[in-house]
């Protein structure tokens, strides 16, 4: 079963790249996070999600609903994602509207706010988000010894702004250089898992459906990716090293 594959496409985020969150603690500020735990008993990261599912369950809708971990994404976030605004742009919508909820008293206290803006801010900070974002090293290594084999094509297929996407680019230039032929999202203007660009992909680097694997961390995206015939497989991270083992 595995040989008729020619083509591996992999997202990026909670795939082959997984959030440092040693390096987000020192973003926040380690006695921050301390303090707001022991004063809210709650996990701040939650709360953030919390928040942004909130938002966009009460916003104006001006884009189609976006899930992310089983939570929707407001809508400048949307748009952010597939390449239609700026970060800057959207952080401002988003500081206006946490504001907004601020003002009908939404956060338990002070410090809750301060600590959720503190995180927001810095998931539109290209610096910050680009650094944070670290490389699956299993899985990297994985993909450099199929490259080496020469019997598949690798591909990478993500919903990411532009800016951060080349930020990663100029950071690690040579694990970007396994890729046969890269999509990403805030380039195209178009989102996983509408099928445009599932097509875009396969159109472009002329791949047949059935002899593509695609690899991601999201039902939905896997879902977008199998109505249009290519086998799919949820897979995070280093759990997705022992199935490449099947390509080896």
């Amino acid at each position: 079963m595995v040989k008729q594959y020619k083509n591996l496409v992999f997202d990026l985020g909670d795939v082959l790249f997984s959030v440092d969150k040693i390096y987000m603690i020192r973003v926040f500020g380690f006695w921050n996070i301390i303090k707001y735990v022991c004063i809210n008993r709650a996990d701040p990261s939650k709360k953030v999600y919390q928040t942004l599912d909130y938002i966009a369950h009460t916003e104006y809708r001006t884009t189609p609903a976006m899930a992310y971990k089983d939570i929707l994404l407001p809508s400048c976030m949307v748009n952010w994602i597939a390449g239609k605004i700026s970060n800057q742009a959207a952080l401002t919508t988003l500081r206006e509207q946490i504001a907004q909820l601020a003002a009908k008293h939404y956060f338990k206290n002070k410090l809750e706010q301060s600590i959720i803006e503190k995180i927001v801010d810095a998931m539109f900070n290209v610096q910050t988000l680009s650094h944070a974002l670290k490389p699956v090293a299993p899985l990297f290594k994985a993909l450099a010894d199929i490259k080496k084999q020469g019997n598949y094509k690798i591909f990478l297929l993500t919903n990411l702004d532009k800016e951060t996407y080349l930020a990663l680019l100029k950071l690690y230039p040579k694990l970007f250089a396994l890729f046969d032929g890269i999509v990403i999202s805030g380039i195209l203007q178009l989102l996983k898992p509408e099928p445009e660009i599932y097509r875009y992909l396969l159109h472009t680097y002329n791949l047949k459906p059935d002899e593509t694997l695609f690899f991601d961390d999201q039902p939905e995206n896997v879902l977008g990716a199998q109505k249009l015939g290519i086998d799919s497989i949820v897979c995070e991270g280093k759990k997705c090293v022992a199935y490449l083992k099947n390509f080896r």
